[in-house]
């Protein structure tokens, strides 16, 4: 058999292996996630959920801290976190090879890091199980980061961003930064957080957030016999660093502009980028209120371009540090004029920017009526409906329910059914009263 070396399954005795065993102190049962909760005497924690997932486990080991815990980051070095940690050293293998070696036996393994977390996350077959755990305690006690291919990153996310500016992602860096002036801790990676030294400060916050491995929880969704899953989890979980004491969530000042702000640029994109964003409360009300108001602005959205030969994307982002706040993002951009039919006539950018205005106004100033509402509901609880069957989903709210301390989407039926005009009304009145960033790159209007 024709088998690169370094994904023998015989490499993995590279990997830590058993550790002292530790023992289940109490359980208890997630509430609303129908999840066994298991606390183990050196303080890990697992949260099982049994569902049908044909044989493959899910998982999410979720550390509570990220970047916003580091207390000299400079800013915009935290969008590029979630990358470095498999830019490094594994037992002694590059992050690559130990990722191949993974994939060689059915196991994904990728990292996030946000603001007030960090989690490394995947799938794996049952059969692969113990194999996971060996590689999340390799992870865990032997990352190192690597020069030459953390060097060799730096360059490449150089090349990259400098040839992409102007996507999708760089503009909302640039908007974060209109938002807030001085603000270090925006998501969107940009030319500017590129730092020389960055894989070595990253491999510092890894090896701290590593440190305290029980601040957090390993969430695993799968139809593994739970004896079974508890069984290994007593084999391994005692090999991990833990510590007597939880992460406090560090203060992060984050006061952005108010009021309304349009900036005009030349550049190698011709887009329109308006972004709404205010402070709410995150109650499970306004959560469902506000997730129908993003149905609404896209179709008014959709409904005012459909004539100018423009396309558009909606976006909502629900956010509970620094503080809790809804963000919509409009992002229009031109569709190509071979792809339009004779009778549309593209309109200048300005225009298009006046018909989003006059949309986002209309919406302001009629409001959503109890009909529309009543149908943007339905979409909605279908929306969840389908979604209940979805190891993802649930392990996404689980995490969630870690990092951020929100069960928002929890028994959904009598949330969205709790949903009115007047409570859609009272969030469309708090986000038009926060921040509104207008964005336009203009490329050549002749095109």
């Amino acid at each position: 058999e024709n088998v690169h070396p370094a994904f023998k399954m015989s490499d993995t005795l590279l990997l830590v292996s058993e550790q002292p065993a530790v023992r289940v102190r109490k359980t208890r049962q997630g509430k609303g996630t129908g999840a066994d909760i298991w606390y183990f005497s050196n303080g890990m924690v697992v949260m099982y959920k049994k569902m049908p997932t044909d044989g493959i486990m899910h998982y999410s080991w979720v550390m509570r801290g990220g970047y916003g815990s580091v207390p000299d980051l400079r800013a915009g070095e935290g969008a590029f976190y979630s990358d470095l940690l498999f830019k490094g050293d594994v037992c002694g293998m590059r992050s690559s090879d130990f990722r191949n070696l993974l994939s060689s036996e059915g196991i994904s393994m990728n990292s996030e890091v946000g603001l007030s977390g960090m989690r490394i996350y995947g799938k794996a077959p049952f059969s692969r199980m113990t194999l996971l755990m060996k590689s999340l305690l390799s992870v865990a006690r032997t990352y190192a980061e690597d020069d030459m291919l953390g060097q060799y990153y730096l360059e490449c996310e150089r090349l990259r961003l400098s040839s992409e500016r102007g996507e999708y992602r760089s503009r909302l860096a640039v908007i974060d930064s209109i938002m807030s002036p001085g603000y270090r801790y925006y998501p969107d990676k940009s030319l500017s957080g590129l730092y020389p030294d960055l894989p070595v400060r990253a491999e510092k916050f890894y090896r701290d957030m590593f440190s305290k491995a029980n601040d957090g929880a390993l969430i695993l969704v799968g139809d593994m016999d739970p004896y079974d899953v508890r069984k290994i989890m007593e084999s391994y979980l005692g090999g991990f660093e833990t510590q007597d004491y939880m992460a406090i969530r560090p203060r992060v000042a984050y006061q952005p502009v108010s009021g309304w702000s349009t900036y005009v640029t030349d550049g190698r994109t011709n887009t329109i980028d308006v972004v709404l964003s205010s402070r709410i409360v995150l109650n499970s009300l306004n959560y469902m209120s506000a997730q129908i108001v993003t149905m609404a602005v896209r179709d008014e959205v959709a409904g005012c371009l459909s004539g100018l030969g423009m396309t558009a994307r909606v976006s909502e982002e629900f956010t509970c540090f620094p503080h809790e706040r809804y963000t919509v993002s409009v992002s229009a951009m031109p569709v190509r004029l071979s792809t339009l039919p004779q009778s549309v006539i593209r309109g200048s950018y300005f225009h298009c920017l006046f018909a989003i205005r006059m949309a986002l106004d209309k919406l302001k100033n009629e409001g959503l009526g109890e009909d529309r509402v009543k149908m943007y509901k339905a979409a909605l609880l279908d929306s969840y409906k389908s979604r209940q069957d979805d190891p993802d989903f649930w392990i996404g709210i689980m995490s969630d329910r870690i990092a951020d301390g929100k069960n928002l989407d929890l028994d959904y039926e009598e949330k969205i059914a709790a949903v009115n005009a007047g409570s859609v009304t009272d969030v469309l009145a708090s986000l038009f009263e926060g921040s509104q960033i207008e964005y336009v790159i203009k490329k050549d209007e002749n095109e």
